[in-house]
């Protein structure tokens, strides 16, 4: 009995894999650093107070560094990007920023705006040091057409701090990781452990796993579910 235990879960570790295998990571996305504008009034990434301190804290955000701001004065502050979208379609939008510091509004091309407020929801948290965390915020969805588009935001508020470490669009779902891209492994894992990094399940309906027909199309429409010697059984 064990032994074939042991076969059943390996088997299934398997069709795991296989059903994972299937999804394709080439999903179309952009994604930008929020340190690398086109054009700012920002100060310089390494002369606000919120930036990285030593190799360990500059680690945990994309390519080390963030744009940011602090102090008073900055109402209406701004960065504005050049991006490149790849193909016609929906995206949804996300920023990946420093906690619900620095509220602020957004728009690509002359769309209307749209504001970020401190009531954000966060969808992560990655701790830089005390009181000071890079977290990955759902903005919305947009329609953009293929090709060149500018992206700018401006601050809403008059001081506190602000910073901004990268942007995403993409056309799939999104499960943030720190400052890991979409599709991006990070190979680590515990001494005597390999990395266990599994693409996001896309639910199509040639999933190996998929055991959604067993669902009834109502709940509970067989009645309750009951003991009947050593095995389970429907209500009816």
């Amino acid at each position: 009995m064990k032994r074939f235990q042991k076969f059943f879960t390996l088997a299934s570790i398997v069709v795991c894999l296989m059903a994972v295998s299937t999804y394709c990571q080439e999903i179309p996305h952009v994604w930008w650093e929020g340190e690398n504008p086109d054009s700012t009034d920002f100060p310089p990434v390494d002369k606000h107070a919120f930036r990285p301190f030593g190799q360990d804290q500059a680690d945990k955000l994309s390519n080390g560094k963030w744009l940011g701001i602090h102090g008073g004065g900055h109402l209406g502050s701004f960065a504005e990007y050049q991006i490149i979208v790849p193909e016609n379609g929906n995206y949804s939008f996300y920023s990946r920023k420093f906690w619900k510091h620095g509220p602020f509004k957004w728009r690509f091309d002359d769309e209307k705006w749209n504001k970020v407020t401190r009531d954000v929801s966060l969808m992560d948290g990655i701790s830089l040091r005390k009181h000071v965390g890079a977290n990955w915020v759902y903005l919305g969805d947009v329609k953009l057409s293929e090709g060149e588009h500018t992206f700018r935001l401006e601050l809403l508020e008059d001081k506190g701090a602000a910073c901004f470490d990268a942007f995403l669009l993409t056309q799939g779902p999104f499960v943030p990781r720190g400052k890991l891209k979409p599709g991006q492994k990070s190979n680590k894992s515990h001494p005597g452990y390999f990395a266990w990094e599994p693409p996001i399940d896309p639910l199509s309906e040639d999933s190996l796993i998929d055991m959604s027909f067993l669902n009834e199309s109502e709940a509970g429409v067989n009645g309750f579910v009951r003991r009947d010697g050593d095995r389970f059984v429907l209500g009816n």
